[in-house]
């Protein structure tokens, strides 16, 4: 099955969508206007440091990949872009439009009695801040919508909770993820590493975190999980690629060839199964080590 987010999931993740202020993203060939030469500007290696308040996870799911095509960025309080005159207005959206910031959305993708609503720069709509705050639930979902489709987000598979065989089925159950698989979290965030450690605990309330590899892995041997030599997992192992010396991601072993995860931290990254004989290819350039409690 295609896990697809329903309308609720969409207007959740509407809350996401930053409305304090925008972000403006440039490279080497942009231009700074005068009228806003003033305005903080940081390096992309000091935003990523969190110098910049308008970058918390939710801020980097709406702007995704911007940062990495760019030199530098800024912030802009709420309405100033709306306050600039109409040639730095479009020169700004235009150097937006060429790094592929996402808060660009092409026209097309949009209905018409939203556009008209927008500022227009090009063939895009510029979903600042101040406009999305105006905005009414349903032209909202239709903004998430277009933001989708334009950012090409992918929409992971998984097996629905009733094609389970019966061991993954009452393991899923036993550690109460089986109303939370094959669904969304509502906000960026939750990760690989605190879905496996609330897997391990069977305490799902707890996965609505960020974790990373250190706690967990203090959390595991805690739990008296420890590296096996074993290739094949076995129910309840918890499944770490490796890269070097870096957990790029972790997975929860349900057995029968299955295991449990989150793919990623942001939003629209969600609860579900995958086959163990496919981890090569979901996880490539990775190495496998399985952690298994050692019950006394």
């Amino acid at each position: 099955m295609r896990i697809e987010p329903t309308d609720a999931d969409l207007e959740a993740w509407s809350r996401q969508v930053p409305i304090s202020g925008d972000l403006l993203f440039f490279d080497e060939t942009s231009k700074l206007p005068k009228g806003i030469a003033s305005s903080i500007l940081l390096s992309a290696e000091e935003v990523r440091a969190q110098k910049l308040a308008l970058w918390k996870l939710s801020d980097r799911s709406w702007y995704g990949y911007a940062l990495n095509r760019s030199k530098c960025a800024m912030h802009l309080p709420i309405g100033t872009i709306e306050s600039l005159d109409s040639e730095t207005t479009r020169n700004l959206g235009r150097a937006q439009a060429r790094l592929g910031v996402p808060s660009l959305i092409k026209s097309s993708l949009l209905p018409a009695p939203l556009r008209a609503s927008l500022i227009k720069v090009g063939r895009f709509n510029w979903i600042t801040s101040f406009a999305f705050r105006k905005l009414n639930r349903v032209s909202r979902l239709a903004v998430m919508k277009a933001w989708m489709s334009q950012n090409e987000i992918h929409f992971y598979s998984s097996i629905p909770i009733k094609q389970l065989p019966d061991g993954p089925a009452a393991l899923l159950k036993a550690i109460g993820f089986e109303k939370v698989v094959n669904s969304y979290a509502k906000i960026s965030g939750p990760n690989c590493m605190a879905a496996v450690a609330s897997a391990v605990a069977g305490n799902p309330k707890t996965a609505n975190q960020w974790l990373h590899w250190a706690p967990l892995k203090t959390f595991l041997k805690e739990r008296g999980y420890k590296i096996t030599s074993s290739k094949s997992p076995m129910p309840e192992d918890v499944l770490v690629f490796m890269r070097g010396s870096k957990a790029m991601h972790v997975a929860f072993f349900l057995g029968e060839n299955l295991y449990f995860e989150k793919p990623g931290q942001d939003f629209y990254e969600p609860y579900r199964i995958e086959r163990f004989d496919r981890w090569k290819l979901e996880w490539p350039k990775t190495t496998l080590s399985i952690w298994r409690r050692i019950r006394s």
